[in-house]
């Protein structure tokens, strides 16, 4: 059981989808609510390079996730026409590729079988 509760803490995962994001929310007030961004705050071990690298990294991530979350890979390339809007949603500007038929030879069974 010891053994158990040892790998549970070892694995260093951070937040899962358990909490609900509560996780991400405190870190989140623990980043904002640091010394190290307050304007007046001198540092004592930290060089001003290291606290202007911290500064700097922390808009960058401010600036990342104010970016919309609907931007991902593309997995590859379709024929298709689309245009994407601003609410993230798909439109479709080619209609006619529902009437293309389907190249049967290609998606047919390993058993053989051909549809022609």
């Amino acid at each position: 059981m010891e053994a158990a509760s040892k790998d549970q803490i070892g694995r260093g995962g951070g937040t899962g989808d358990a909490d609900g994001g509560d996780g991400a929310k405190r870190k989140e007030d623990a980043l904002a609510s640091s010394r190290l961004l307050d304007p007046d705050f001198k540092p004592s071990k930290l060089s001003q390079d290291r606290l202007d690298k911290f500064k700097e990294l922390h808009k960058k991530r401010l600036q990342i996730k104010e970016k919309p979350k609907c931007k991902g890979k593309s997995r590859g390339s379709t024929k298709k026409n689309t245009k994407v809007t601003s609410d993230c949603s798909i439109v479709d500007k080619d209609e006619s590729i529902g009437n293309v038929a389907i190249d049967v030879q290609h998606t047919a069974s390993a058993a053989g079988t051909q549809v022609a």
